[in-house]
């Protein structure tokens, strides 16, 4: 009774099962019920149940997918500086509809995405402390180092130099104190 059906279903086709089920239960509604027999009833609306949590599988781990190809291609470019236009050529679809998906896959814009990705990516970069700005800036697609700079400041709410020398400054007082202690993430998302 539980026949698992291996095929994908379009939107269109999973409204048109959710409609013969609505049907279904109409006619059973209204002085029906006693044509067709228990079982069949019952194994029509399981199969088209079924349908539906297999089409609702398939979107859900197409949606997960994407998420990851988009993902994956913007860390993978954030050197050259991903744009929209790179990423809808990538993913085969127009820049809206583009953007529509990027916004409702994960839940933001792409402009605010990237922005996320590269002050993260700056912070772990000026964490180590030997890799300059003009090397952090061209690892995150800026064309310069006062492009950089700009960014970074509107991004974390100070200038590079002085999130990386508070860093260090930090670890070193840290470490003195307590070598097994990490630093407060308060800083970390400073």
């Amino acid at each position: 009774m539980t026949k698992q059906l291996e095929h994908q279903h379009s939107p269109n086709q999973l409204e048109q099962l959710l409609e013969e089920l609505r049907c279904l239960a109409h006619e059973n509604t209204h002085g029906e019920i006693g044509t067709k027999p228990v079982e069949d009833r019952t194994l029509v609306v399981c199969t088209i149940l079924q349908d539906l949590l297999s089409g609702l599988k398939d979107a859900r781990a197409c949606s997960h997918s994407t998420a990851r190809q988009i993902h994956i291609f913007m860390i993978s470019h954030l050197h050259q500086g991903p744009t929209l236009k790179k990423l809808s050529l990538f993913l085969g679809y127009s820049e809206k509809y583009c953007s529509q998906l990027f916004h409702t896959i994960l839940g933001q814009s792409f402009r605010s995405y990237l922005k996320t990705l590269r002050a993260g990516r700056a912070k772990l970069l000026l964490q180590e402390g030997h890799v300059n700005l003009i090397e952090i800036a061209a690892a995150l697609g800026f064309s310069d180092q006062f492009a950089f700079s700009h960014f970074f400041k509107n991004a974390v709410g100070c200038s590079p130099t002085y999130f990386r020398t508070l860093w260090q400054d930090i670890s070193k007082i840290q470490s003195r104190e307590n070598p097994n202690a990490k630093v407060p993430s308060s800083i970390q998302k400073a």
